[in-house]
């Protein structure tokens, strides 16, 4: 089964991958995929003719700061990236799926694979999941988690502009998981989580006699 999270930036959608790691599911994470791309002599060598080498750090790689300052201040330019950027990490999460139907065996979640993906929504991968799991938390508690990160508030606003709205990623959810409070509430949410899951793609059982 392939799991979709989304959510706004700072709802968590890493703190609930995370705890479905620990479940036994395998996690996806194309922001780790992204830099490994980004160190690819091929892709750093495309970004500095777009962007420039002052989006390079003094080990000279690509700065993932420097870069979004220049990509999330334009439309085109954030356009420009991902046209470098997605069709390698697209091209390699696909694979990860085909991999895992192969594999998968019996119905259940103990074959999970949990796809966290920035762009899931806006991406070819969204057709890929069998469920859409919405990583929701108050707006207050984002933001105070940014700035835990050394984000300023605004940035939060700004990069979301650039995405499908929150409203659009709900509605398009089966599944919801409220990431506001401590951690144990999150962890306790995943469990019904998974108990879910496995009753959605469970077959029903035969009916029930009398006696």
């Amino acid at each position: 089964m392939v799991v979709g999270l989304l959510g706004g930036i700072g709802s968590g959608k890493s703190t609930v991958a995370s705890l479905l790691a620990e479940s036994g599911a395998e996690v996806v994470d194309a922001d780790r995929l992204a830099h490994q791309v980004l160190r690819m002599p091929s892709a750093r060598s495309r970004v500095v003719s777009r962007f420039g080498s002052g989006v390079l750090g003094p080990d000279g790689e690509v700065d993932r700061k420097r870069l979004a300052e220049v990509v999330f201040s334009d439309r085109r330019s954030l356009e420009d990236l991902n046209g470098i950027i997605h069709p390698a990490v697209i091209d390699e999460i696909l694979a990860r799926v085909r991999s895992h139907r192969t594999a998968e065996r019996g119905p259940g979640t103990a074959g999970l694979l949990v796809l966290d993906v920035p762009l899931l929504s806006e991406s070819p991968l969204g057709n890929e999941c069998d469920a859409l799991v919405f990583v929701d938390a108050d707006r207050e508690v984002r933001r105070e988690r940014l700035r835990a990160r050394g984000w300023d508030v605004r940035e939060m606003e700004r990069r979301e502009s650039f995405q499908a709205s929150l409203e659009d990623k709900s509605r398009m959810a089966r599944f919801r998981i409220d990431n506001s409070g401590p951690l144990e509430e999150t962890r306790a949410a995943v469990g019904r989580l998974l108990a879910d899951l496995q009753a959605a793609v469970l077959p029903p059982g035969p009916p029930r006699g009398d006696g």
